[in-house]
């Protein structure tokens, strides 16, 4: 969200920590990851991209890419409350929160990414998204198709 700004005409993305040239489903996914449901959405968003109903192999790319994705949010979040003296996280809390409801939070000032606590509850539900979706049935089939 803090990556979105609004000026009142226009919208802007700013993110500059992950500026430079990568393969293209870096960014698809980290979008999809904020705002796609896994399996629910894609479709639409990978048609929106690349202007055709995607192929299997484009799928499951999507869907290999959004658990790098997952891990790499995750543990940069982790460092990020480790820098602001964040606790030790418990682990046994991993699932209890997913990113849909955390960004939901977020958006009605319920969620306090600010906080080192915050920050370690946030990092955790990005793991417990790339843990469901490594766990995901597709991901033996994602990999047969995506190269």
């Amino acid at each position: 969200p803090r990556n979105v700004l609004y000026d009142g005409a226009r919208i802007w993305l700013v993110d500059w920590e992950a500026s430079f040239l990568s393969d293209a489903y870096v960014d698809l996914a980290a979008i999809s990851n904020f705002f796609c449901q896994p399996g629910d959405d894609e479709p639409a968003w990978l048609t929106a991209y690349f202007g055709a109903a995607p192929t299997p192999a484009q799928t499951a790319r999507l869907h290999l890419a959004r658990q790098i994705s997952c891990i790499f949010y995750g543990s940069m979040i982790m460092m990020t409350a480790a820098q602001h003296g964040g606790g030790v996280a418990d682990w046994n809390t991993l699932g209890q929160i997913r990113i849909p409801d955390v960004h939901r939070r977020v958006a009605v000032g319920a969620f306090n990414l600010d906080s080192p606590e915050g920050q370690v509850a946030y990092g955790l539900a990005w793991y417990a998204e790339a843990l469901a979706g490594l766990t995901d049935p597709r991901l033996d089939q994602a990999f047969r198709l995506a190269a």
